[in-house]
This record gives C-alpha cells, sequence and structure tokens, in this order.
C-alpha cells in the first residue's frame, strides 16, 4: 500500500501541468480564429459608484454618488442619480455626465466603453506581430501576467477613437507620456480574457513650465457578465501633480454593479 498511493497520486499532481497550454500558444491559436464579439448594444441595466477625492495644498475634499444608467434611453435620460454626497459636482463628474449625456455619444459607443473585450483585441494581432512584443512575468494554470513593450503599450493607448480628436500639441505630450509608461495585463486561462490591467507613470513628466505630473496609476479590472463576455467592472486612478508650486492629488474609483437584463 506505502508504494501504492505515490504511484496513483503522483500523476494526478503532475499531470495537470505537464498537459497546460502556456498563454503565448494560446494567443498565437486564438488570432487565428475570430473571436465572439459581444452586443453591440448593452443590453443590460447598470448601477455605477463614483469616488472622487481631491487635495489641493492642505484642502481635501471627497465626493461620492450612485447612478443607474440605461444605455437604451434617449441621452438625455440615460444617467439617473440616485445619491450624491453634494449638489457641488466635481469637474470630473461633470465631464462623465455630459459624455454619457451627450447626443453624439451613441448606444454602440456606450457599449464599446461597458465590454472589457471591445478592447483587448490589440493583444490579438493576426500576423503575430503582437505575440513578439509581450512579456509573461508570471504564469498558472488559471492565468498569465503579461507585459507589452513600449510600442504596443503605445498602440494599445492610442489607436481609440478619442486619439481622433487630438490636437497635434496634445498627441506630442501624449507620445512624451508614453515614454514614460509601464504597464502589466492579467489574462485568463484557457480562454485569454482580459481579467484587469495595471498602467502606471515610471517617473515624473514636465506638462509645462509651470506644471509637473509626479505620479500617475490607472487599474481596470473585468467582471463576467450574464451573458458570458466580460465587462468593466471597476476602474480606479490616482494623479499626484505640482503646478505653480503647489500640490494637487486626485483620486478616482468607479465601480459598476447590479446588471439587469432589460
Amino acid at each position: 500500500m506505502k508504494k501504492l498511493l505515490p504511484a496513483l497520486i503522483l500523476p494526478l499532481l503532475f499531470a495537470p501541468f505537464a498537459q497546460a497550454e502556456d498563454i503565448l500558444s494560446i494567443l498565437e491559436r486564438q488570432a487565428k480564429i475570430e473571436r465572439a464579439a459581444p452586443p453591440a448594444v448593452n443590453p443590460y441595466n447598470y448601477t455605477v459608484d463614483v469616488q472622487m477625492s481631491g487635495k489641493e495644498g492642505d484642502d481635501d475634499e471627497v465626493f461620492t454618488a450612485k447612478l443607474f444608467i440605461d444605455p437604451s434611453l434617449t441621452p438625455e435620460n440615460r444617467v439617473t442619480i440616485l445619491s450624491a454626497s453634494s449638489d457641488d459636482y466635481p469637474d470630473e463628474f461633470e465631464e462623465f455626465l455630459k459624455e454619457t449625456r451627450n447626443a453624439e455619444t451613441s448606444a454602440e459607443d456606450l457599449a464599446e466603453e461597458f465590454w472589457c473585450e471591445s478592447g483587448d483585441n490589440d493583444l490579438f494581432d493576426d500576423d503575430g506581430a503582437a505575440l513578439e512584443s509581450l512579456t509573461v512575468i508570471s504564469e498558472t494554470q488559471s492565468e498569465a501576467v503579461i507585459k507589452p513593450d513600449l510600442a504596443l503599450m503605445a498602440k494599445i493607448m492610442m489607436d481609440g477613437d478619442g486619439d481622433e480628436d487630438m490636437s497635434k500639441s496634445e498627441r506630442k505630450m501624449m507620445k512624451k507620456m508614453m515614454e514614460r509608461m509601464d504597464g502589466e495585463f492579467v489574462l485568463s486561462k484557457p480562454d485569454a480574457r482580459l481579467k484587469s490591467f495595471n498602467i502606471w507613470l515610471t517617473r515624473p513628466l514636465t506638462m509645462a513650465i509651470v506644471a509637473k505630473i509626479k505620479e500617475m496609476d490607472v487599474t481596470q479590472s473585468c467582471a463576467l457578465a450574464p451573458n458570458g463576455f466580460t465587462y468593466t467592472d471597476r476602474i480606479t486612478m490616482h494623479v499626484k501633480v505640482k503646478a505653480l508650486g503647489v500640490g494637487m492629488e486626485q483620486n478616482m474609483d468607479i465601480q459598476i454593479s447590479d446588471l439587469t437584463l432589460r
């Protein structure tokens, strides 16, 4: 019996690892097939919890709000503010409301922002070039942490629709910022879905003679919706700036939950 137990147990312990496919092989295989696309129009209503804090000098302010969003409604009626800690909205919150209620922001635009899988296609380049731009940081049977090189990171960050509206000076500043950015992506296995990413500034960036970004960190995580596609369930951002000798800090935490099929 003493000899029989190891003979039974050892194959169970090592067989899964021997058969597990590495993430680069999975990506290479998936690059050759067409990935199913999430719905062009989001079929879910959902709630958004917002927390924003800003610090300028010794002043520190915190703002929270809960929103209900129905993407199927007309632009001006899409967002319902369920609660807010103050009637004096921060500029960033006002901008979020303005963008969501914008008549030029279609239901398809909102869906593209909602689904995680609308934004990860840069990792699945048909000619395989993107795979050569990835470094595997760590890997288990269930997930892998990968790092894009600078060129692929810039492509992921700058190929969005918003890039088309950038001025020449804004594009130049974005390029300068990308030279100081680093990041990691977490993909699930074996389906290679985006689980989360983290992007950060590796060193300070001078935006103007009197302004410098000292710190910046952005994270996004994804969760599985009932229809089997992943959506953005949380975004956090931390920015620390110094302008005209005054230190400023901005923090934002946005969480999406309570998906309800219409």
